[in-house]
């Protein structure tokens, strides 16, 4: 491999998408877990300084469709969590990539560490639904095609939003807990029961920003590098 004794512009490399993306993340004290990177026994983040663990069976990653990414099975619990991973669960937004040919069910969720109303993006026969376990608050979205989908999310003073292809659905009067929660990736609880929540699909990348509305005008410059990620890696 050439390597070069000086530095060159960002707009000069050619991952200057992924390079900008991975920066804006960073910047914003967030985290980017990268089907690449996925292990049987670990998914690290692109910062190597955070580090999901299975929750249950060993999680399984594979090429599909040109990505690498984690392999979920129906009525199986490989999914993965990150411990803490936000603070304060009355502010974060999050990002995933997936696919899936039939409902994957969980995809994310977030988890109180004192038990509370955790909430979570599950895909069903109508479509996303992005909501509470107390059912006081329900986003959700109709289906739009296959393929690899981007899906964003915030949670925000007692309000779900969820976003995908243009279309955007919120929800108000959710009861936040207080106290850190964790990100479960693929799964809603850490443990091998709740078989009817665990679908099959396909998970790519993962991104979490904890304390930013990427909704918001604060989270622009992400959205936008988000979507010049995936046209040019499309």
């Amino acid at each position: 491999m050439l390597t070069l004794p000086f530095a060159v512009p960002e707009a000069a490399l050619t991952n200057r998408e992924s390079a900008r993306l991975s920066r804006l993340t960073h910047e914003a004290g967030g985290v980017w877990l990268r089907g690449a990177d996925g292990r049987a026994d670990r998914w690290p983040a692109t910062d190597g300084g955070t580090t999901a663990a299975p929750v249950a069976d060993p999680p399984a990653f594979a090429l599909h469709a040109g990505r690498m990414a984690l392999n979920l099975t129906a009525g199986e619990n490989g999914g993965l969590h990150l411990p803490d991973a936000v603070p304060d669960p009355a502010c974060w937004s999050a990002a995933i990539l997936w696919t899936s040919d039939s409902p994957a069910q969980a995809l994310l969720a977030m988890r109180p560490e004192r038990g509370g109303n955790p909430v979570h993006l599950s895909e069903t026969e109508e479509g996303l639904v992005f909501r509470d376990d107390d059912g006081t608050a329900l986003a959700s979205l109709p289906h739009r095609g296959r393929g690899w989908r981007l899906t964003l999310l915030s949670c925000v003073d007692g309000t779900l939003r969820l976003s995908q292809d243009g279309q955007t659905a919120r929800a108000e009067g959710l009861v936040v807990p207080e106290g850190p929660a964790h990100l479960l990736i693929g799964c809603r609880s850490a443990r091998r029961g709740m078989r009817r929540t665990l679908g099959a699909g396909r998970i790519a990348e993962v991104w979490l920003w904890p304390g930013l509305d990427i909704l918001s005008d604060a989270g622009a410059d992400l959205r936008h590098a988000l979507d010049d990620l995936l046209l040019w890696e499309s």
